[in-house]
């Protein structure tokens, strides 16, 4: 039986990354303030706590160039200069392209220096304690596992994941709850759940989200803190959808993928009964290749009739 002393629970980076998207902040201040009410239940690694530093800026400089494309520019036909109104629009105008520099500086503050960052702070608060560090032997382990092919990882060049799993499968001694949007986890949880059994002599289970995770050691969430996992956009499922397959398809296998992921992890959604028109049409208003372009992220390229990229700053 998983109780809150003889179980952890490893989160993994991408929980944490998603929580830049959410559209509350009150949301993600509950999310990680019942992270740390319960911190003794939780574990991470060297490893993962490092990945979500080096990822942070990333994630934050794709804001940063969405917010640039945002900006409204002034109109310069002598028609609509000429007409009654428009001098007040132009003095709101000024306003907002100051409002505008001010958020980017901002943004660019952030970055420097990661303290302006409250989800940082959390993360930072979270865990300074509280990982279980890598170690040459661990290192070494995690590249055997890659060159045998053995779970977690995939088609990476890199043994991130597998180091992660090696870390906690000699280090934890205690079952493990991993929570991750990896398909990884969820596609080989029997092959992990056996493995863990073997040479750890614990238990293993795999969750989607962190709620899930929780309430398994009998810990609600509040309704709040799950808005932080909940506010998941469809642009953010497909971006994890080309990421899977490996940053190109064709529409019919990014639809698939789309939907794996949404029974995996976001069975709420399974509602939208017109998922492909959902997720082409997000592609076609995310990609400068198409009429339909919103003109903000340019995030996806058209590499061949019905044959789809993720451009590399949206990966």
């Amino acid at each position: 039986m998983l109780t809150k002393q003889n179980t952890r629970i490893f989160i993994g980076t991408n929980i944490f990354l998603n929580l830049y998207n959410s559209n509350t902040s009150s949301s993600v201040e509950a999310f990680m303030k019942t992270l740390f009410k319960h911190r003794k239940a939780l574990m991470t690694t060297e490893q993962a706590f490092n990945e979500f530093l080096r990822s942070r800026t990333r994630i934050i400089g794709q804001f940063k160039e969405s917010f640039l494309a945002a900006r409204t520019k002034e109109q310069t036909s002598s028609f609509v200069r000429a007409l009654p109104g428009y001098d007040g629009y132009a003095s709101c105008l000024a306003e907002l392209k100051n409002q505008h520099k001010n958020i980017l500086e901002q943004i660019d503050l952030t970055i420097a220096d990661a303290t302006k960052d409250f989800i940082y702070n959390g993360f930072m608060r979270l865990w300074k304690d509280n990982k279980l560090q890598t170690t040459p032997a661990l290192f070494e382990a995690a590249a055997r596992r890659k060159a045998v092919g053995d779970p977690p990882g995939g088609d990476k060049d890199t043994c991130g994941d597998e180091l992660i799993w090696e870390t906690l499968l000699q280090g934890l001694h205690k079952n493990l709850i991993v929570v991750s949007k990896d398909r990884t986890y969820q596609q080989n949880a029997e092959y992990l759940k056996y493995e863990y059994r073997q040479k750890a002599g614990l238990e293993f289970q795999t969750c989607g989200t962190v709620k899930e995770a929780l309430a398994l050691l009998d810990i609600q969430m509040d309704r709040e803190a799950v808005g932080a996992e909940d506010d998941i956009k469809w642009l953010d499922i497909i971006i994890q959808a080309f990421k899977q397959l490996g940053g190109r398809g064709r529409l019919a296998e990014i639809y698939e993928e789309c939907m794996d992921l949404v029974v995996l992890f976001y069975p709420d959604k399974t509602e939208n009964h017109t998922i492909d028109s959902t997720v082409r049409r997000t592609i076609y208003e995310h990609s400068s290749d198409c009429r339909a372009y919103l003109g903000k992220e340019d995030l996806f390229r058209q590499a061949g009739p019905g044959v789809w990229e993720l451009r590399e700053k949206g990966g």
